[in-house]
């Protein structure tokens, strides 16, 4: 009987497409042997790297240390010299450190040949606050830490509030007028609000500034103003100042009291 065309071509069909599949199984086999290969390579790879002695820890360097002491940082490490160098986890290490020790800004942990090295990067305190009876420093990122070392004696402000909103709103004023307070800064002991809401300064531990409302937009203005009527008033008043009272400067007046004696001080 003669074959059709159709027979023919149906066959043909079918063994081009069982051969795909083969070839198609063959090279999934193929994928999964250098998938298993590059694995087990991976595996004896990280064996070496971790029973080498080669690449264990000879020494463990702490830099960037003002107050805090490289000693009480190698104490937190849980790794002493000898250890393989890729078997510590660096990463979680940075934030367990930097948790234990909030006068840390920042800590990088990093593998060199045959050593470990931390660089750290310590807050500096802008203010002071109380925390129960001790004063800690505080900074912008308004987080509180221990005084350390030379910390004691910065001529910064202490902050005084009632709640922590209060201490933020603070903090932030404190930021916005230390590019134009320079001259009188190290002057200020004491930072607050009013009754009215208004903030108080207080320059060498008795004079008061009545500075008023917080407002960022005039803060370059008032410290200006303020710088040249403390130069003027240390000069003129040999009884010292009572206080200064910033509240007029719009209309361009500002209030100096002098042992029981008020006087305003014009065109400013």
């Amino acid at each position: 009987m003669k074959r059709s065309k159709r027979t023919v071509v149906r066959r043909t069909t079918f063994r081009k497409e069982k051969k795909k599949s083969k070839i198609k199984i063959f090279r999934i086999f193929l994928l999964l042997l250098i998938f298993i290969g590059i694995g087990f390579g991976f595996i004896k790879l990280k064996e070496f790297f971790y029973t080498y002695d080669g690449f264990n820890i000879e020494t463990i360097e702490v830099v960037g240390c003002k107050n805090v002491t490289p000693t009480e940082i190698k104490e937190l490490i849980p790794f002493k010299a000898g250890a393989n160098i890729f078997e510590v986890s660096l990463c979680k290490l940075e934030k367990e450190i930097k948790e234990l020790k909030p006068e840390l800004k920042d800590i990088t942990i990093s593998r060199r040949w045959k050593k470990i090295l931390v660089q750290l990067y310590e807050r500096e305190p802008e203010v002071f606050i109380k925390q129960g009876n001790d004063t800690v420093g505080l900074d912008f990122d308004n987080i509180p830490f221990a005084l350390r070392g030379n910390m004691f004696g910065m001529k910064i402000p202490m902050l005084e509030f009632s709640n922590e909103q209060e201490r933020k709103e603070l903090l932030n004023f404190v930021y916005n007028l230390k590019p134009f307070a320079k001259d009188f800064m190290s002057r200020i002991t004491k930072i607050k609000y009013g009754e009215v809401e208004d903030i108080i300064l207080e320059i060498d531990n008795k004079i008061k500034i009545f500075w008023g409302e917080q407002n960022k937009f005039d803060v370059a203005d008032k410290a200006s103003k303020m710088k040249i009527v403390l130069s003027d008033a240390d000069k003129r008043f040999i009884d010292g100042i009572k206080y200064i009272d910033l509240n007029f400067l719009e209309k361009n007046k500002i209030i100096v009291k002098v042992d029981k004696i008020e006087k305003q001080v014009g065109g400013v």
